[in-house]
């Protein structure tokens, strides 16, 4: 055979390359014959070998598939090992396969489980209660629950099983985490979201022992929102009172009603005490006075014990010694002149930057701000940077009304020169002065002081303003400012009031004289 190049009318019977530059040979599309079967990686190959070897690669094909169970279309892989042991093997609705074990009553069912719609087929714990009596048989096994509580249609979910034995001590809260029967830890599945459903709250009964429920698991599972949705069953829940959010540890808590434009969630507070209070504990020794935490879109209404009538001694809200706390509310009902609608409170330190948006109606007292003056106490004076945006119409007849209060009412105080300083603060007050009700817009008392660095912003109107523009000598009874007993007021007003809409008015010198600033003599 040639495979050189050649010269000459013979050249072209040779096997020869196209080109001096070219590193292959070109056949012209001729047929090389007598080739030997390849032996080395790179020899050409022969029409017989290749044959050869396609049958070979046949034979042993359907060697394979007479042991292959085989499909005309696709067909998923089959479950490993672990997940095919002892079981039969079956398909679901959409021809997935699916192992089916023995301990299955039927294979019909299995399949049914094993459905994309198996869910309905299975069984459901109908409550929280029932959960704490079923016993679980290893860890992560879930249950589905319907409801919190049977017959609310609320609170329900999934559920799993943490732990076989509750070695650690963890906490039942009844609705994130529960200790069942058997001494084994169940936790929510779904922790993303905190809401009061999920623990029980339902209207018409007292939430007091699901708000502290609702504290145990914002420790365990440090969540620091709680959401509260209005009752679903159109009664406004009861609280006994006394819920306390304490952040010394280093966790806050803020509860968020879900309220709307026209709606706030309400609570009927029957207990005389506390409805919430946000504090730090020996602020002292403590630092979490940034832990944050607060309530927003609650309609807090205080009532007396049997919940018939209006008439609280206690508090709706109290902050105390942390900063930045956030209170949005509607309250009223607080008709002692010795309680209030919110409560400012130093007690072991300082309560500052406080953010109180309130509409407050019905009650002696609209926000109090208070220090701790025992003997001995670690408060201190401090209410710096304080927020107040409040709209305040008292109407508790035969008694003291104050929107605003600066400085203990109950006669206490300290050695030092000021007990109460309201400064670097934001006061903004909308004031209604009911006529028969002895009324205060701002209130500064006895060793208080809200000074030059504070601003207010003053809207008052009221039949209980007086409209005399000759009397300079009788002390009118409300005010829109009144100091007493030595306190100080010498925040920078701005005073938008008008009587309009009655059938009178106030002219600018007439309040100035009697009605808008009093310091008794």
């Amino acid at each position: 055979m040639l495979v050189q190049q050649a010269y000459g009318w013979w050249s072209g019977l040779s096997l020869r390359k196209p080109s001096w530059l070219a590193n292959y040979y070109d056949a012209l599309n001729n047929r090389i014959r007598n080739l030997r079967d390849p032996s080395q990686a790179h020899d050409a190959a022969t029409k017989n070998y290749v044959d050869n070897s396609i049958d070979g690669s046949n034979a042993h094909a359907d060697d394979l598939f007479k042991k292959t169970l085989r499909f005309p279309d696709y067909v998923e892989t089959m479950s490993g090992v672990p997940g095919r042991r002892d079981s039969l093997q079956g398909f679901n609705n959409i021809g997935k396969p699916v192992p089916i074990f023995s301990f299955t009553e039927t294979a019909d069912l299995s399949l049914k489980l094993s459905d994309t719609d198996g869910l309905q087929y299975i069984g459901q714990c109908p409550d929280i209660n029932t959960l704490r009596s079923t016993e679980f048989s290893s860890v992560n096994q879930q249950i589905f629950v319907v409801e919190h509580t049977t017959g609310t249609g609320q609170g329900g979910g999934i559920f799993y099983c943490h732990s076989l034995t509750n070695d650690d001590g963890l906490i039942d809260d009844n609705g994130f985490q529960i200790i069942n029967n058997y001494g084994q830890v169940i936790r929510r599945k779904d922790r993303s979201r905190m809401s009061a459903e999920m623990f029980g709250a339902i209207g018409g009964q007292d939430v007091m022992p699901v708000l502290e429920n609702i504290r145990k698991a914002s420790i365990t599972f440090n969540r620091a929102v709680c959401y509260f949705p209005p009752p679903a069953n159109g009664i406004n829940y009861l609280h006994s009172g006394g819920f306390v959010v304490d952040v010394t540890q280093g966790y806050g808590l803020c509860i968020v009603c879900e309220s709307t434009d026209e709606i706030d969630v309400p609570f009927d507070h029957t207990g005389n005490n506390i409805a919430f209070t946000f504090k730090r504990d020996n602020a002292a020794e403590s630092t979490a006075f940034y832990k944050q935490s607060g309530i927003t879109g609650a309609l807090i209404r205080g009532r007396n014990s049997d919940n018939t009538a209006a008439g609280n001694d206690g508090f709706a809200v109290r902050v105390s010694d942390i900063i930045k706390a956030k209170v949005n509310v509607f309250a009223n009902g607080y008709t002692n002149t010795s309680g209030a609608a919110i409560s400012l409170y130093n007690d072991t330190g300082y309560t500052e930057k406080s953010r109180i948006k309130a509409t407050i109606r019905g009650c002696c007292n609209g926000v109090l701000i208070h220090r701790n003056a025992a003997e001995g106490a670690t408060s201190t004076n401090s209410f710096m940077g304080t927020h107040l945006d409040i709209e305040y119409q008292a109407g508790v007849p035969g008694k003291a009304n104050k929107g605003i209060s600066v400085g203990n009412i109950d006669g206490t105080t300290t050695s030092n020169t000021f007990d109460v300083s309201l400064y670097a603060s934001e006061i903004s007050l909308k004031y209604w002065a009911e006529a028969g009700a002895i009324t205060n817009g701002i209130y500064v008392g006895r060793k208080a002081i809200v000074p030059e660095s504070t601003t207010a912003d003053l809207i008052s109107d009221g039949y209980g303003f007086s409209t005399s523009d000759t009397d300079t000598t009788t002390i009118a009874a409300t005010n829109l400012i009144r100091v007493e007993n030595g306190g100080i007021f010498r925040a920078k007003c701005t005073d938008q009031s008008m009587q309009t809409g009655l059938s009178h008015r106030l002219n600018q010198l007439q309040r100035l004289r009697n009605s808008i600033f009093f310091i008794p003599g």
